[in-house]
């Protein structure tokens, strides 16, 4: 009796056993599943934001885009704009208070790359080349 008790709990351990690794491998497949479907989620939303990039590009530079989108580069122009006019009170501010603060330098630069504008300056439809920062013609 002890014996067929004894047969009885380790057959079941076995069981359980395999029934941990089976759904362990599962487990396993569908976390790998995840996070291959995340990082192509995150490829998918970098092409996106390349597409939307180079169409806003055509947009400043007069080409044609398609007319879905030109609503949309439209207020991205407004936000862009709205941005200069910031960086340039800020400027401004900087200036009177006769201080360099670095850390508002640092965030008008990514706030200006973020904008659209390349790290040597944005160039207009016109041909002219403007800075990052704050928006004025160079010359």
């Amino acid at each position: 009796m002890g014996r067929d008790f004894l047969d009885r709990v380790t057959r079941t351990l076995k069981e359980g056993a395999r029934v941990v690794v089976r759904e362990s491998e599962e487990v396993a497949r569908m976390a790998k599943i995840r996070l291959e479907t995340s990082a192509l989620a995150g490829k998918r939303d970098d092409l996106w934001q390349e597409i939307g990039e180079k169409l806003f590009t055509q947009f400043e530079e007069g080409r044609e885009v398609p007319a879905e989108v030109i609503g949309l580069c439209q207020q991205a122009r407004d936000v862009v704009e709205k941005i200069r006019a910031k960086e340039k009170e800020l400027a401004a501010l900087r200036a009177q208070s006769g201080e360099r603060d670095e850390t508002v330098q640092g965030e008008q630069g990514s706030v200006a790359q973020q904008a659209g504008a390349a790290g040597s300056g944005e160039a207009t439809p016109g041909g002219e080349v403007r800075c990052p920062h704050c928006g004025e013609v160079i010359r």
